[in-house]
């Protein structure tokens, strides 16, 4: 049926495969969210735009699908379809960081292009040219988000630490894995180290910690510095003890990848592995 009790179903069930690391269902119960929602959503109208309970669902859906797509996997890719209200679901204020995702919604289909380049380069489709010129818009692109702000009804002040933690960890996957930057570059440095003071500005008891894993994740893999690489275990280790989402699993495996000394990026060494992770 058609409803989005149907559609939210479905999701619980995603996020459940995510964090028990069952990614053979995840992929079955993310295509039939797919179908299921963009079903739903052509069978609505406008007057339904606004109903938050349809924005929660569809951003719940956008955010795995977006975040599945950075950490390697190929996905729904809901926001390739041709859906106008999806987009203009997508668009509700998205001048604020958005309090389920944790970043601007401006921000998810730049993520989405971003998993798209990524992929693009992986497959050597891309010409020096139109690798520099592309990855140079997308990084102008993610920079003017630097700046949105948090509600002012009700908004929860680590929100703009969040978004932040986003918006570099998105520049950080840009330089590495599109523009090719080593490690031990500038660029690079300078992005975990916005990331890492981002996350430090959240309490580690916020519930607000549970939107950034991919971020904190990302800066855990790509960091070499001992002291930071303690500091995003720890902060881990801190959501796992609360019980809060894909922690323990993500921890595990980021302790693993930094104890193999691979000179292979996160995602390609777990791929080497036959592990899969949706940092969600």
């Amino acid at each position: 049926m058609l409803t989005a009790e149907t559609v939210t179903t479905a999701m619980a069930l995603c996020t459940n495969d995510v964090c028990n690391g069952n990614m053979q269902a995840w992929r079955t119960h993310l295509g039939g969210v797919m179908r299921l929602l963009a079903g739903f959503l052509d069978s609505q109208g406008t007057l339904r735009i606004a109903d938050p309970y349809i924005q929660c669902v569809v951003k719940w859906f956008t955010t795995m699908d977006v975040i599945a797509g950075l950490s390697g996997l190929k996905t729904g890719d809901i926001l390739g379809l041709e859906n106008g209200l999806l987009q203009r679901i997508l668009d509700q204020d998205s001048v604020h960081v958005d309090d389920m995702c944790g970043y601007s919604l401006k921000l998810a289909p730049l993520l989405a292009k971003l998993s798209h380049l990524v992929r693009r380069q992986s497959q050597s489709e891309l010409g020096l040219r139109d690798r520099m010129e592309e990855s140079q818009s997308l990084e102008n692109e993610i920079y003017s988000l630097v700046d949105c702000r948090i509600s002012n009804v009700g908004g929860h002040i680590d929100l703009q630490s969040t978004h932040l933690a986003f918006v570099y960890s998105a520049l950080l996957h840009l330089h590495r894995r599109v523009q090719m930057l080593p490690s031990h570059h500038d660029v690079v440095k300078s992005d975990i180290k916005n990331i890492i003071h981002a996350i430090e500005q959240i309490s580690p008891f916020s519930s607000a910690n549970i939107l950034i894993l991919w971020p904190m994740f990302s800066a855990g893999c790509e960091t070499n510095d001992i002291k930071e690489r303690e500091f995003i275990y720890r902060r881990m280790g801190d959501m796992q003890n609360l019980g809060m989402g894909n922690f323990t699993r993500a921890r595990e495996i980021l302790s693993n990848y930094w104890a193999s000394n691979s000179s292979l990026s996160w995602d390609s060494y777990y791929a080497t592995l036959g592990l899969e992770l949706v940092l969600f």
